[in-house]
């Protein structure tokens, strides 16, 4: 979830992949999707949040409140 924007474009874009990303290529991947998610391809293909069928959450220093 570290991931920049650019980074994900830049793997999926030459398979022929359109990643649902923020416009800017400095934006973080987590931070794009929790907040909503409005993008490139937004207008075809929803809001980021639209399309997360799942997540992982890692905590850190093994907090385990579930």
């Amino acid at each position: 979830m570290g991931a920049r924007s650019s980074a994900v474009f830049n793997e999926t874009l030459p398979k022929g992949v359109m990643p649902v990303a923020g416009h800017s290529q400095h934006v973080g991947v987590a931070g794009f999707t929790l907040g909503g998610g409005y993008g490139w391809g937004s207008r075809y293909f929803g809001a980021a949040t639209d399309n997360v069928l799942s997540m992982d959450v890692v905590t850190v220093g093994g907090c385990q409140d579930s």
